[in-house]
Formats: structure tokens, C-alpha cells, sequence
């Protein structure tokens, strides 16, 4: 009986950590952020050691009043996996409306059932002892029990795969942890416009250069819209807004109904205006100025460097996502102007989808290793059906993504 209780337990206590920290901890914490109205905040690894005691302790008062069999001991986790399967069933509806159907009435139901069937186990077990089972007849049917509670458990929860993505990102960039952020459900086909606005100012601020270096390896559906989604407006909801994205670029949400690309470029202009102008000081008003002072000019200038560079990318990026490519060359030598550059190695440094839409218009600015890239992605479409979907399928397999991909086959 003890190697029972023990064994079940250990099993338990696993399960139940691993399934609150490693799959619902983000939506326990969203959850909490939002019925709180972001006055507490859930930490994962707390709640998950937290709650698994609490749920074991649940589980050994049940134990303690029905005093099940030994054959039907693991019956007695039901409780304690039905209250983790309702409280970690957070669908984004459920969360938004703050609604906990069907579990009103579902768990009420069931634990009626139970009840019912622990009577029944208890009276067919006093009706017919069978104290002379062997270990291996005791344990199997609660190990099988006890897997079939979990499994009850596991599928019970209605979350999509989108919504934790776009929870762990939006947790991730809010500690700072950007190179983590963009890599979450990199290898994913499904996305949303949220989740690729966290992912792309995840990578804006990885570091220089790599919103366009990167951009092309995740899904694109939704065109330059996706870049920055603008009807994404401050919601208690979240956890990280808009406001608060638009903000670390050094840009303004007023304006938010018009198109992206328009909004993108007259933050670019306001904040090239703004450092031009800071740049205009003259040598001598900052030689005759307190230390204090040079030193708040240089950070603004520092900063302000840095958020042109990042807007530029967007403003770069959007025009290759509206496959606007003659209006992209014209505007690309103004922040990259190794462009133009005579050694190929220059050249080669700039981001990689800049350098495969170069390829595309204007191969003699290309450097060799991406012309090379560039034949060989043309020589293997010739290999591929002419039409229909089969020829998009498969030269995202054989392919993979990048901008020559976005460019030929994503409307």
C-alpha cells in the first residue's frame, strides 16, 4: 500500500509541476494580470510550487475521507486533477470575459460522479475482498488510472498554441530577454498580428541590424499590417500595449488610424528632425555648458541615433513587405550606404533581406555569396510544378523562408 501512495504521488507531484511551469504558467499569469487589473502579478515557478502542494494537500483529505481500495487509490488525485483541469482551461475568451464555462456546471457534475462511483468501488470491494493480489495487480490499474486523470486533465485546456506564444514573448521582452522572445514558435506555420509585432520589436531590439536580418524567417501573412499593428490600443488586458511598444521606439500613438507605412515614416521624419537638431548645437554652447548638460546632450543623441536606426528598419522593412522594391533602393543608401560599395565584403554585411532584395532588383549592387544563393533558389523553382499550391508548398520546404520566397508566392 505504501509504494502505492508513494509512487502515485511522486507521479502526481511531477505532472502537476511540469504542467503549471512548463505549459500554463503564462496563462495562469496573464490571467492573474488581468482579474487583478495588473495590481498583482503571478510568478511562474512560485505558483507552480504552490499550487502542486495545495493540490497534493487536496488529494490527501480525499484519500483520508474515502479510504479507497488499493486497486482504486489513484481515484482519489480526481478532485485535485479537476480543479488543475479548470483552473488552467484560460482561453483567451474565457480570460477576456472573465467566464469560467463550462466548469459551473461540469465540475459540479463530476464530482457528483465520483462520489457516486467511490460508493459503488466501496461496496463491490467490502462485497468481494481481495486481499490476495499480487503488487504488479495493485499497481497497474492505479498507474492506469492516475494516466487517464492526467490525460483528462491535459485535454481539457482550450488555450491555442497562438495565444501562449504571444504570452511567453510579451513576458519575455517585458524582462528584457529579446533574443528568447524572437525565438518562440520560430518553427511555427500559425501566427497572429500580435505575435508577429512582439517578435519584430523583439528583434528591433536585439541590435542593429536584425529586424531585417531575421524578418523573413517567420511568416509574413499579413503583409506590412503586421509590422506594427496600431489597432493594437492600450488594453488593461495586456501586459505590454502598444503604447508601450511605440514608446521604446521613441515613437507616438496619437494618430493610430492611419496605415502603418504612414505612420512608420512620419515617425522616422519627427525623430531624424529632432536629432538633426540636436546635432545643429554649435560647439560652443556645449563648451560653455555644465558637465550635466553635455552629458544629457550625448545620451540624446546616443538615443535618439539608435531609435532613427531602429525606425529606419521599419520604414525599410514595410516597403519590402509591400514588395514596393523600387522606392526601397532609392531610400536604402541613405541608412546603409555600403551599398554602393566597391568590395563585395561591404557589401555582404548588410542585413540579409536587404541583401536578397537587392538580388532581386538590382544585382549589380549584390555580393557574390547572395548572387550565388539567388541562382540556385531560381535553378530549383525550374525544378518545381509551374502552378497551383503544390509549387508554393514545396519550395517553402525545399527552400525554406526568406524574402525571395515572401516576394514570389505570399499575396
Amino acid at each position: 500500500m505504501k509504494l502505492i501512495r508513494y509512487s502515485c504521488c511522486v507521479l502526481f507531484l511531477l505532472f502537476c509541476f511540469c504542467y503549471l511551469y512548463f505549459m500554463q504558467g503564462e496563462l495562469l499569469a496573464h490571467a492573474q494580470y488581468v482579474f487583478s487589473h495588473g495590481v498583482t502579478h503571478y510568478s511562474i515557478l512560485i505558483g507552480a510550487i504552490i499550487i502542486t502542494l495545495v493540490l497534493q494537500g487536496l488529494q490527501w483529505v480525499v484519500a483520508r475521507i474515502t479510504r479507497l481500495p488499493s486497486r482504486f487509490y489513484a481515484l482519489s488525485y480526481f478532485p485535485s486533477l479537476l480543479a488543475l483541469a479548470a483552473l488552467t482551461d484560460l482561453s483567451r475568451q474565457h480570460i477576456s470575459d472573465a467566464t469560467f464555462d463550462p466548469w459551473t456546471w461540469l465540475a459540479p457534475s463530476l464530482l457528483i460522479l465520483f462520489i457516486c462511483v467511490v460508493l459503488l468501488i466501496k461496496r463491490v470491494a467490502s462485497a468481494f475482498p481481495n486481499n490476495d493480489a499480487s503488487l504488479s495487480v495493485m499497481l497497474w490499474p492505479n498507474y492506469l488510472l492516475l494516466f487517464a486523470q492526467m490525460l483528462f486533465c491535459g485535454i481539457s485546456n482550450s488555450a491555442d498554441d497562438v495565444f501562449l506564444y504571444e504570452l511567453k514573448t510579451e513576458r519575455l521582452i517585458l524582462e528584457g530577454r529579446y533574443a528568447e522572445a524572437a525565438e518562440v514558435g520560430i518553427r511555427a506555420e500559425a501566427t497572429s498580428p500580435r505575435l508577429n509585432n512582439l517578435r519584430q520589436f523583439a528583434l528591433s531590439r536585439m541590435g542593429e541590424g536584425e529586424l531585417p536580418e531575421r524578418l523573413f524567417l517567420y511568416p509574413q501573412p499579413y503583409g506590412v499590417a503586421g509590422l506594427l499593428v496600431l489597432s493594437d490600443t492600450a488594453k488593461s488586458q495586456e501586459r505590454f500595449t502598444l503604447t508601450d511598444l511605440t514608446a521604446r521606439l521613441g515613437a507616438h500613438t496619437e494618430a493610430v488610424n492611419m496605415p502603418v507605412e504612414d505612420f512608420i515614416r512620419q515617425a522616422l521624419r519627427l525623430q531624424t528632425s529632432h536629432l538633426d537638431s540636436l546635432l545643429a548645437v554649435d560647439s560652443l554652447t556645449l563648451a560653455t555648458a555644465t558637465d550635466s548638460l553635455r552629458h544629457q546632450h550625448r545620451g540624446a543623441v546616443a538615443t535618439l541615433r539608435r531609435q532613427v536606426r531602429t525606425m529606419a528598419d521599419y520604414h525599410l522593412c514595410a516597403l519590402l513587405l509591400e514588395k514596393n522594391l523600387p522606392q526601397f533602393m532609392d531610400e536604402l543608401p541613405t541608412y546603409y550606404p555600403q551599398m554602393y560599395d566597391s568590395l563585395d565584403a561591404v557589401r555582404a554585411t548588410l542585413p540579409l533581406a536587404y541583401r536578397q532584395a537587392i538580388a532581386i532588383v538590382a544585382p549589380q549592387y549584390s555580393d557574390d555569396a547572395t548572387l550565388t544563393l539567388r541562382e540556385n533558389y531560381v535553378n530549383m523553382l525550374d525544378t518545381l510544378p509551374a502552378t497551383g499550391n503544390s509549387r508554393r508548398n514545396l519550395s517553402l520546404y525545399e527552400l525554406g523562408r526568406s524574402y525571395w520566397w515572401y516576394y514570389d508566392f505570399q499575396k
